[in-house]
């Protein structure tokens, strides 16, 4: 421990004291930015459970993992959790935490110990503990253990059911326990909706908050109603105003994506023995060029690797596609609705797939069925197709994302689906016939 002279500690102590007693004062001391009114509000949300949903932009993340760094340190002796859809999403904390040691001689003396393996987990010099754990396998990491403090980032993507059985029981054995919830809405059929809405009724046991994008520092209006005019009104609803959507005319119920939902990430290799399918939308306009490899070889099917890029020559994305092909060996679909015809042809035994509104019907409906029945897992790590999933509408008489927003992922994992299908349809799509 270095030394400290009397005068010195004398001169600090009032700083040190104020520290301790004021959240926002440590927050801003410790970050090096200041707070506006909105974040005041979201950091000094109190109770027992606790939501706080912020529109894109808004720094909930980081507020958040100041309050649980504060708690910390302010509570000596006490467990807290980090816990997220996959291991990568609880890391982001502790990156959090690592940079404000390096800029904070405060945060950098008090930390003990700081382990990256098996799990993120950061001792302090007061006996207070923070480690991580994902949602995985329905909670499984979580359950059996107890905790003073559990913050749960991106928290409409953790299930239900983890929720009711592994995250609330954690906290019963300590009656000042407190689970703090944060992240943007998805579905009113959620313990994240049911919860929000016991916040704002009660305020003392149950709290909750919610901050817009327009209340978020140095990002102007302008930008924003730019935004606005270019997405769907349901997704602005849900990831700019931070607020649970009315409708639910979604094709992939929330339910359903988590219940597929695993924590892996893309092997991005292949293996001896394994059989794999590619699915290839084609960027069109303003679209990104999605291309998804799914190992088939046995159920539940897994993706093996993802790539999503726009702005990119079609000569050099057929040279992409023809390495992946020869490397996987895979079978491969490629969009060839309008552009995607070209690049097509320039890859030898790819599956012409011209995407009528039909044809689409039925490889969503495809799709679903695979997360329905199990024979299909998502990797937590990849949130861009999971985002694209949870905004997957039926518009009228069709599905698809709406103006403004992708469903390149979407369609990518469909075509790979249905190559995984009993005789995969090639023959049938190139012919231009309905698959069997």
């Amino acid at each position: 421990m270095p030394y400290i002279q009397r005068e010195l500690l004398e001169k600090i102590m009032p700083a040190v004291v104020r520290l301790r007693a004021d959240p926002v004062f440590f927050a801003e001391k410790v970050s090096g930015f200041r707070l506006n009114q909105a974040q005041r509000r979201l950091l000094l949300l109190s109770g027992r459970i606790r939501v706080r949903l912020a529109g894109r932009r808004f720094g909930k993340t980081a507020l958040s993992a100041l309050d649980l760094l504060h708690y910390a340190l302010t509570h000596p002796g006490t467990r807290s959790l980090v816990v997220g859809p996959s291991l990568d999403q609880a890391r982001v904390y502790f990156d959090y935490f690592r940079d404000w040691a390096e800029s904070c001689p405060l945060v950098e003396y008090m930390i003990a110990e700081d382990r990256r393996s098996p799990f993120h987990e950061i001792s302090f010099r007061n006996g207070s503990l923070i480690t991580s754990r994902s949602v995985a396998r329905g909670g499984r990491f979580v359950r059996g253990r107890g905790y003073h403090r559990i913050t749960v980032t991106e928290a409409s993507f953790v299930p239900d059911e983890v929720y009711y059985a592994a995250l609330r029981p954690a906290v019963l054995q300590n009656p000042r326990a407190i689970i703090d919830f944060e992240g943007t809405p998805w579905s009113k059929s959620s313990y994240l909706y049911e919860l929000f809405t016991r916040g704002t009724a009660d305020g003392e046991y149950y709290s909750a908050t919610r901050a817009t994008t327009y209340e978020a520092p140095h990002i102007s209006k302008e930008e924003i109603e730019r935004v606005r005019s270019e997405v769907p009104d349901y997704y602005f609803q849900c990831e700019f105003l931070a607020e649970f959507p009315d409708s639910e005319d979604a094709v992939f119920p929330q339910s359903l994506v988590l219940s597929a939902v695993q924590d892996y990430s893309p092997a991005g290799q292949p293996f001896p023995g394994h059989l794999y399918t590619m699915g290839v939308d084609l960027a069109k306009i303003r679209d990104c060029t999605a291309i998804i490899i799914l190992d088939v070889s046995e159920k539940p099917w897994k993706i093996a690797e993802f790539h999503r890029f726009r702005l990119r020559a079609y000569a050099e994305i057929s040279d992409l596609i023809k390495a992946l092909k020869a490397r996987y060996r895979a079978k491969v679909l490629i969009d060839a609705t309008g552009v995607g015809e070209a690049v097509a042809e320039a890859v030898p035994g790819a599956v012409h797939a011209v995407i009528t509104k039909e044809r689409k019907e039925e490889m969503v409906a495809r799709l679903r069925l695979a997360l329905e029945t199990g024979s299909l897992l998502l990797p937590a790590s990849e949130l861009t197709l999971l985002e694209e999933l949870k905004h997957f509408r039926r518009v009228g008489e069709r599905m698809e994302g709406q103006a403004g927003f992708h469903d390149d992922c979407v369609m990518a994992l469909a075509l790979a689906v249905w190559g995984a299908g009993k005789g995969g349809g090639w023959s049938a799509w190139r012919a231009g016939i309905p698959a069997p």
